[in-house]
C-alpha cells in the first residue's frame, strides 16, 4: 500500500513547456520583425507619393513649359528630355 503522491511537476514537463514557451517567443520575435520591414515599406511608398503629387503640382502650376519644352526640371534627377516626352502623352496636360 505504499502510494506516491504526485506533487508537482516533473523535469521533463518543466523542459517540454519551457520549449514550447521558446518557440513562442521566436514567432514574435518573427512577427516584430515582418511588423518593422512592412512600416518601413510604408513609409517609403507615402514618400514617393508625397514627391509625385509635388511634382504634378509643380507641372499644373508651370503647365506651358511642362508640355512644351525639352528642358523641363524636375529637381529628382531624372533625364528632362524622357520625362517631357511622357508628359506629352498625357491627357492631363491637354487642353
Amino acid at each position: 500500500m505504499n502510494k506516491i503522491l504526485n506533487s508537482g511537476f516533473t523535469l521533463i514537463e518543466v523542459l517540454i513547456t519551457l520549449i514550447v514557451f521558446s518557440i513562442g517567443l521566436l514567432g514574435l520575435a518573427n512577427l516584430q520583425g515582418q511588423s518593422i520591414n512592412s512600416s518601413y515599406n510604408a513609409h517609403l511608398r507615402t514618400q514617393a507619393t508625397s514627391l509625385a503629387s509635388s511634382m504634378i503640382d509643380r507641372m499644373r502650376a508651370n503647365r506651358q513649359q511642362a508640355t512644351s519644352t525639352q528642358d523641363y526640371i524636375t529637381g529628382f534627377g531624372d533625364e528632362p528630355t524622357s520625362l517631357t516626352k511622357k508628359l506629352r502623352h498625357f491627357e492631363l496636360f491637354t487642353k
